[in-house]
């Protein structure tokens, strides 16, 4: 159990969107082991071109069916009784991941302590981009999806996050809200294990470059 749970407090709480697993995820053994609270979303419970698992133990019961978009996610964390100063928020829809963070940020109501994001590992670590925003876009399996480490960092940089560790399987990053942070770990330098295992883009599309979005006084190019 966790120590603010058994002194009497509340229980940490976990939000995690693209929840079509369970088991699998960042959530699950603090759910199941830890006593953890939370909330589980995803448009398609348990079903993935990618790897569906229908029969996935908790998906009927503990996954609630929302489509996330960086218009709906502030209402949907008031929808589903957020707190607003919660401990871990996930972020794994494998397309918008960027801009609902940035949704999020840009809001400020909700101040998750600790986030995971799903990143690009096959973006280079010094280029700052990202998938073009479409609310209902999904995944096609391909290179074209989500964003760059780099993106991540400069924009959770300017919104008083950190970064802290990326997997070295190359798929999630974690970012601590900088104040909960000694000062010496608000500068980590960025890891990124390039995995070259996405195919290409059948479309060819661009990625969007956010490098001056967050560098103060810095022109677009």
């Amino acid at each position: 159990m966790h120590p603010r749970a058994a002194e009497g407090g509340s229980a940490p709480f976990y939000v995690e969107f693209g929840a079509r697993k369970p088991g699998m995820l960042n959530s699950a053994a603090l759910r199941e082991f830890c006593s953890w609270d939370g909330i589980l979303l995803d448009s398609q419970p348990g079903e993935t071109p990618h790897g569906g698992c229908r029969d996935c133990p908790g998906v009927a019961d503990i996954v609630r069916t929302e489509f996330v978009t960086a218009e709906n996610v502030v209402e949907l964390f008031v929808k589903h009784g957020v707190p607003k100063d919660f401990d871990l928020l996930t972020v794994d829809t494998d397309y918008n991941d960027y801009w609902i963070w940035r949704a999020l940020l840009e809001d400020g109501t909700f101040r998750p302590r600790v986030v995971a994001v799903d990143f690009n590992p096959d973006l280079p670590l010094d280029e700052a981009k990202v998938v073009k925003y479409s609310a209902m876009a999904e995944w096609d399996g391909s290179i074209y999806t989500v964003g760059s480490l780099l993106a991540y960092a400069l924009m959770a940089q300017s919104f008083g996050y950190s970064f802290a560790y990326a997997l070295e399987m190359g798929s999630h990053a974690f970012f601590v809200r900088s104040d909960l942070l000694h000062e010496e770990d608000r500068a980590l330098p960025l890891r990124n294990v390039k995995k070259n295992s996405h195919p290409p883009d059948p479309e060819n599309r661009q990625f969007v470059d956010v490098l001056y979005d967050f560098i103060p006084g810095a022109a677009r190019k």
